[in-house]
């Protein structure tokens, strides 16, 4: 009986632990018009890098376009290498050799990227770039990847040139990228896509579509 009193003091005295749940908030979401911006502006990018020979802005535009259209971490696209990317004649996909957790995975393309990644290998063979199986995607003369900071930094070069919100980051074109899939799929295939290994972690972007969800509501039977 002491041994009981004791036990459930000790139980009364122990602090209970709050659930933590990750919220994210729509300003961490490049919405259309931006989107729009941004992917105008890296193609404007890239037709000046071809012009002046200047393959840091080529790259500038494929890393948008690759970043807006999987969903990769900083870290994912920054590890990438040539072998990765999967062009096949019916589904291609981008192959995460060492993603979050160090969990292995393909994320799945759609045809405009697809087309993306056969251009953007053949400017790197023009550029003179290393283009064997192992050599790394976004790297520098020197074939070495280029750092995370450095691929953030170019990130906030294109928002700059495209004159929309500098408070975004690398990780928003992440967020883009869950938010607007979501709204066309289901969770299961977004946390597949993302690589979550929970999805309840998925779950945080269905409160982002509402505001789509709003629109489509006004507009049905209409």
């Amino acid at each position: 009986m002491k041994f009981l009193s004791k036990f459930i003091f000790r139980m009364k005295s122990e602090p209970v632990k709050k659930s933590f749940k990750w919220t994210i908030s729509e300003d961490k979401v490049i919405w259309l018009q931006d989107n729009r911006k941004l992917r105008k502006t890296a193609r404007k990018m890239k037709a000046e890098g071809l012009m002046k020979h200047q393959f840091n802005l080529v790259r500038n535009w494929f890393m948008i376009e690759l970043g807006l259209l999987t969903g990769l971490r900083v870290m994912e696209v920054q590890n990438l290498r040539v072998g990765d990317l999967l062009i096949r004649s019916n589904m291609s996909s981008v192959h995460v050799r060492n993603g979050k957790g160090g969990k292995r995975r393909d994320v799945y393309i759609n045809a405009e990227l697809k087309q993306e990644c056969i251009e953007f290998l053949q400017i790197r063979r023009e550029f003179g770039l290393p283009s064997e199986y192992n050599d790394f995607i976004f790297c520098c003369g020197n074939g070495r990847p280029v750092t995370t900071r450095c691929l953030q930094k170019a990130f906030k070069e294109c928002l700059e040139r495209a004159g929309i919100n500098w408070n975004y980051t690398f990780h928003c074109l992440r967020h883009t990228y869950a938010t607007f899939l979501l709204e066309l799929s289901n969770l299961r295939v977004v946390q597949e896509q993302l690589g979550h290994s929970s999805v309840k972690t998925t779950e945080i972007y269905t409160s982002l579509i509402r505001k789509s969800l709003k629109k489509a509501l006004d507009r049905i039977y209409k």
